[in-house]
């Protein structure tokens, strides 16, 4: 009887692994050692697989190639390099091709609709104004970096930062979603749902001075004070100052008392709660999270927040 429970199970588990095999991703490297696992992120300088064994940070300058088992996946990592090569129009049909494969994925969807209104906005006369200011400048002798530019058409100061370039300066006359979203030492995470992980400044500014919208993602710890509170149903606005809805991205703040912690600290009704207490939320039950939050009434707690930020840029020349 025993035997024959065993068998039916190790069939079942070679059939797992052999799956697990025939769909996942490869990654070749110059030495011809192959690894297997799941590339989860791509980045200018280096590659994540995710293996049996953990997650590998792999770098770029190691690998002679990587193929991808999913043509999802494939699409999507060439659209990502058509956009950054600024070749838009490419990288609109490529991500349309994603999207007829999954009409769900985000980062595909924003890209499109940015595409779309990027291609269909940029008349003749855009180039030619564009053109002109070039031929001006060259008059002059004169060349802005995109430093330069960010400072003057946006009013930001980056530089890079340990995982994630920071921002360094907002100028008081940033455009108005700037100035009242983003502050010194805030992190930015994301530009239209590229991770910006692992890159420099000057390629995250070059994002950000793509003309007409722009969204951004940008991430700040905060240090807040809570409120205390003994009634049994008062678990967030009476300690927090706030009330919180949970989405696929995580725990969203839904409201915020004036006055409150969470407003005090400058948090925002629709800012994600990354962490808390050093603890990530994105698969954190609402009822720890509440206990996090009994625990530590009238005591510091640590909150990193991360914000959506959209805004228009004019371009001031490509």
């Amino acid at each position: 009887m025993k035997y024959r429970l065993i068998l039916p199970v190790a069939l079942v588990l070679m059939a797992v692994f052999f799956c697990v095999l025939c769909f996942s991703d490869t990654v070749i490297l110059k030495n011809g050692k192959k690894l297997k696992g799941l590339i989860i992120s791509e980045y200018k300088d280096r590659i994540i697989l995710s293996t049996a064994e953990g997650e590998r940070s792999i770098m770029k300058s190691s690998i002679r190639s990587a193929v991808y088992s999913e043509e999802k996946k494939a699409l999507l990592q060439k659209a990502r390099n058509q956009f950054k090569r600024r070749q838009y129009l490419g990288a609109y049909y490529s991500y349309k091709q994603v999207l007829e494969l999954d009409p769900d994925l985000r980062e595909a969807r924003e890209k499109t609709e940015y595409l779309r209104n990027l291609l269909e906005t940029r008349t003749r006369e855009q180039v030619e104004q564009g053109l002109e200011r070039k031929n001006e400048h060259a008059g002059t002798g004169e060349y802005l970096s995109v430093a330069e530019r960010l400072l003057n058409e946006l009013g930001l100061v980056l530089s890079g930062g340990k995982s994630f370039v920071v921002v360094r300066q907002v100028r008081s006359d940033a455009p108005g979603q700037i100035s009242s979203s983003v502050k010194k030492g805030d992190r930015i995470v994301s530009v239209w749902s590229d991770n910006t992980g692992h890159m420099d400044a000057r390629e995250v500014g070059q994002m950000l001075l793509l003309p007409g919208e722009v969204k951004m993602t940008v991430e700040r710890e905060v240090a807040l004070r809570l409120n205390s509170s003994r009634a049994l149903f008062a678990r967030d606005k009476k300690i927090t100052g706030a009330t919180f809805r949970l989405e696929k991205r995580g725990i969203v703040v839904s409201s915020v008392v004036d006055g409150g912690p969470f407003d005090k600290a400058g948090i925002n009704k629709g800012d994600l709660i990354y962490s808390i207490d050093g603890e990530r939320t994105r698969y954190m039950p609402f009822k720890r999270f509440y206990q996090t939050i009994r625990d530590n009434q009238k005591k510091r707690i640590s909150v990193t927040v991360r914000r959506q930020i959209e805004f228009w840029h004019e371009s001031a020349g490509e």
